[in-house]
């Protein structure tokens, strides 16, 4: 099974032309944003997670990212619901455009067999999200002089507005495979923008935003008593722009104890058409750490410079491995 996982993702590793949305390399610790039936998929009580992406420094003010999300498994101790938050702010481009998203989202976990082998997630979410452009940024034909150009010269007026705000949904199912902790497999399948909301920066001709659809699989398996090798791959759809993402890792345990684990794995992924990305990080107990780098290999290379984005990840989670203090009544001392 896993010589068939490493061969499908070496075989889609090719050049196919795919469009581009806000992404993250790391998107499997942003898992969040991605599917709500990811909220309190974790072996915990409660996660923490943050990314920070930077991308296109050397072609324009760099696109920046920043996602923050936190969420509690089994929530209020109520077997099956788990309940989380996320944010994220986006700014790419000459214009400033920004992009500010919370999200509140919940999972229903149900079990298809009597032990966790077999399980289904049902997830749901609820955003408000602004988006607001800078047009004083922006330069425009108008300010060429017939010589050169000419910053003092006015630009084009806009009579729209420069800020949009709206409500927005999306729901998610998951699917797990566990038999255990080093021999699991994911899948999940999730519907964002189902209401198609508006936006628009020109009152007269709002846009309609479409529904995006996104799949995803994670998976790991044992190759020795130390090493793991971890497929996993994400594919997005929004009309007719998509993303592929395919890629493997591998995981090394130094040390195996609960309370002392320490790991460090290294991986390569693609997105396919765009760029191939480097991955190395780190376990240290209930913490993980992560950096990778994007090559930019599609036509855009003209631009960029075969320069990608650089992106960092964190993830704690808090575990109740304690069993809870039982107080005895101290019986009298008799002679």
């Amino acid at each position: 099974m896993i010589r068939r996982l490493l061969g499908i993702s070496l075989l889609f590793v090719s050049s196919i032309s795919f469009g581009q949305d806000i992404h993250h390399t790391q998107w499997y610790d942003h898992a969040l944003q991605l599917n709500p039936a990811n909220t309190g998929n974790f072996e915990g009580a409660y996660r923490f997670a943050g990314n920070f992406r930077q991308q296109w420094k050397s072609v324009t003010y760099p696109f920046r990212t920043v996602a923050l999300a936190f969420d509690a498994n089994n929530f209020l101790r109520s077997k099956g619901f788990s309940l989380g938050a996320a944010f994220y702010n986006d700014v790419a481009g000459d214009s400033r455009y920004s992009t500010n998203d919370f999200k509140i989202m919940g999972s229903h976990n149900f079990r298809l067999s009597k032990d966790t082998t077999h399980s289904i997630q049902f997830g749901w979410n609820a955003a408000y999200q602004t988006r607001s452009i800078d047009f004083s940024q922006l330069t425009y034909g108008l300010q060429f002089n017939g010589n050169v150009f000419d910053p003092d010269l006015p630009g084009e007026r806009f009579l729209g507005r420069d800020v949009n705000k709206l409500v927005n949904f999306g729901f998610g199912l998951g699917y797990d495979w566990y038999k255990e902790e080093r021999r699991k497999f994911r899948i999940g399948l999730a519907v964002l923008n189902p209401t198609q909301p508006t936006e628009g920066y020109m009152s007269a001709a709002p846009n309609i935003i479409p529904r995006r659809i996104t799949a995803t699989f994670t998976s790991r398996f044992r190759l020795n008593y130390d090493l793991d090798v971890e497929p996993y791959g994400l594919y997005q759809r929004q009309n007719q722009y998509q993303e592929l993402v395919l890629g493997t890792s591998f995981r090394y345990t130094l040390d195996h104890r609960f309370f002392h684990y320490r790991a460090v794995f290294v991986g390569i992924s693609s997105r396919i058409g765009d760029a191939a990305n480097g991955i190395v990080g780190y376990y240290h107990g209930s913490w993980k750490f992560g950096a990778s780098y994007d090559v930019n290999y599609s036509p855009f290379t003209n631009a960029s410079n075969y320069r990608g984005g650089f992106e960092l990840s964190v993830v704690h989670i808090w575990r109740n491995v304690l069993p809870r203090r039982v107080r005895y009544r101290q019986c009298p001392n008799y002679l």
